[in-house]
């Protein structure tokens, strides 16, 4: 126990997306390989060894990575403008720690001859 009071124990997570992790352990005395748990409110005498769960915080430490930058490659004519939508197929974005409708593309300089 004194690890435990010393704080010398320590859970380092390895990077990855996980979100739970666990690990076993047991617990002695040097004299006796039995210890006590208790379950469901009843103490039991055991051996077994007990697992000890981690719950992960997740870390959005990815960025944004451009996968397409086309551009638009023509324009069609609706109410007497040429116009055209800008898909997924001309300008995508992809973030391992984002989902993809929480990405926000801002404008920072608008088009000279357009809107």
């Amino acid at each position: 126990m004194e690890d435990i009071y010393q704080n010398r124990v320590r859970y380092s997570h390895d990077g990855s997306n996980s979100l739970k992790d666990r690990f076993t352990f047991t617990v002695a005395d040097g004299t006796n390989p039995f210890f006590i748990v208790e379950e469901g409110g009843k103490e039991i005498i055991t051996a077994a060894p007990q697992q000890f769960w981690v719950d992960i915080l997740p870390v959005d430490d990815g960025t944004p990575r451009i996968v397409t930058n086309l551009g638009l490659q023509w324009l069609e004519y609706m109410d007497g403008k040429a116009t055209n939508l800008i898909t997924k197929k001309e300008l995508l974005t992809v973030d391992p720690d984002t989902e993809d409708m929480q990405l926000v593309y801002e404008i920072t300089t608008g088009p000279k001859h357009g809107h």
